[in-house]
């Protein structure tokens, strides 16, 4: 394996372009803050930031709930530098936002599990804190619900930040967080508690600061699947889950990607068949997240074979013909 933690330098950061070159190494926690000073923020929002480093979060392609405005990694990303399996340095996109030469190669590097090359170094575009921000939390009776209100929340152009949607066995719980403008944030409060007592006869409650429960520290023995399908089809697709009984479900309704989690003492290999079963009814794809070792000995985690994967194998072979980074550590054990 290869120990990182040494890169943690920011190499450049320009405050009046609004970008920043930071060495791989370095958490998100710490480049957040020191951008903080600037009034400034990197569109990255990993669980556990204060151990999730920048070129982890880019090699995993991970997104949380901020995804709802600040888009994927792949999306804030405008350069990176990299090793190749040989030990050539290379390099794409550049220091400027307005970068439109050449291939966009840099999203070949962003989810890729460290398979095509060491990430190094990389440089984004940054947005301003906002000035105002307020958490709020609306209480649903079904899953339905709750999605109904995050597209009606998306219809009305309120300044959210962040959003999602938590199930323990009871009720659906949609957190929100409002960024922007004092006044925009106030009159948008205004309006989203209008809206949680239309969908649910219930106030929208406030919250002193975001819940932990999606940078819940991982516990080896607990087996997360994460899940992906169309959004119009993710109320089916977590009812159905529901039958397994997850003791947890964490959900971002708007890009269809959901998270179920189940205790250490839970019958994992029934509930993976039948996990894997229901997500391909939704024609979703389905990923083991985290489970214990022995359970993935011989099994693809990933579960699915993309349409691309010759292309994908051709890539790997032009990128690593010598398999040396990460062999069959990606999908269809790429």
């Amino acid at each position: 394996a290869l120990d990182m933690r040494r890169l943690n330098q920011v190499i450049e950061h320009e405050p009046a372009d609004l970008t920043i070159t930071v060495e791989a190494g370095t958490t998100v926690k710490e480049l957040q803050a020191r951008l903080a000073a600037y009034g400034q923020r990197v569109a990255l929002d990993p669980p556990w930031p204060d151990r999730a480093t920048v070129g982890g979060t880019l090699a995993t392609g991970i997104a949380g709930p901020a995804r709802w405005r600040l888009g994927h990694p792949r999306d804030t990303i405008i350069g990176i530098k990299v090793v190749m399996p040989d030990g050539r340095i290379a390099k794409a996109g550049g220091k400027v936002v307005k970068n439109v030469a050449g291939y966009d190669l840099c999203k070949l590097y962003i989810g890729s599990l460290g398979t095509l090359a060491v990430i190094v170094e990389a440089t984004f575009k940054l947005v301003p804190t906002p000035r105002s921000q307020r958490v709020v939390a609306c209480s649903l009776p079904t899953f339905k619900q709750a999605c109904g209100l995050a597209k009606e929340l998306q219809w009305r152009l309120l300044p959210i930040d962040s959003l999602w949607m938590e199930w323990d066995g009871g009720p659906c719980v949609l957190v929100c967080r409002l960024a922007g403008s004092p006044g925009a944030v106030s009159r948008s409060l205004e309006e989203l508690d209008a809206l949680a007592r239309q969908y649910s006869g219930a106030e929208a409650q406030p919250l002193e600061r975001w819940p932990e429960v999606v940078s819940s520290p991982p516990v080896a023995e607990r087996l997360v699947l994460r899940v992906s399908v169309l959004p119009s089809r993710l109320v089916a697709c977590l009812e159905a889950l529901t039958a397994l009984e997850p003791e947890l479900m964490v959900a971002l309704p708007l890009a269809g990607v959901a998270y179920a989690r189940w205790p250490a003492e839970a019958s994992t290999p029934n509930i993976l068949q039948n996990a894997f079963q229901a997500v391909a009814t939704y024609d979703g794809i389905l990923v083991i997240h985290q489970c214990p070792f022995k359970y993935k000995e011989g099994r693809d985690v990933f579960g699915w074979r993309p349409p691309a994967q010759p292309m994908m194998k051709e890539i790997k072979r032009r990128w690593d013909p010598k398999g040396t980074l990460s062999p069959g550590r990606f999908v269809a054990h790429l």
